[in-house]
């Protein structure tokens, strides 16, 4: 999920790398909420305002491209690895039709 998240969003290598690290970081506090081993803290609220934003994000960034919403009702999980394994900055072409 890191890596797919962070080419889906990255416009280039360094924030590829820190989008990816942002969403371990977030991930991290995922588990440590979900396995009650979290402690209320300024931490905790920046990786829950981290984590808001990066899913705003990427909703935004579906909702607003042509032909995303399609691509991830249908073929989102392949798509999106091929585009990871691609390393590139821009989408995998053509986007699949819906």
């Amino acid at each position: 999920m890191r890596e797919r998240i962070s080419y889906f969003l990255a416009t280039d290598a360094a924030t590829q790398n820190e989008l990816s690290d942002k969403v371990e970081r977030c991930y991290k506090n995922r588990s440590q909420i979900v396995h009650g081993r979290w402690e209320e803290g300024p931490e905790i609220d920046d990786r829950i305002a981290d984590t808001e934003a990066i899913v705003r994000t990427v909703v935004r960034h579906i909702m607003d491209k042509p032909g995303m919403i399609g691509v991830f009702r249908s073929v989102r999980d392949k798509w999106l690895q091929a585009w990871v394994k691609s390393k590139a900055f821009t989408p995998p072409l053509p986007l699949p039709l819906p």
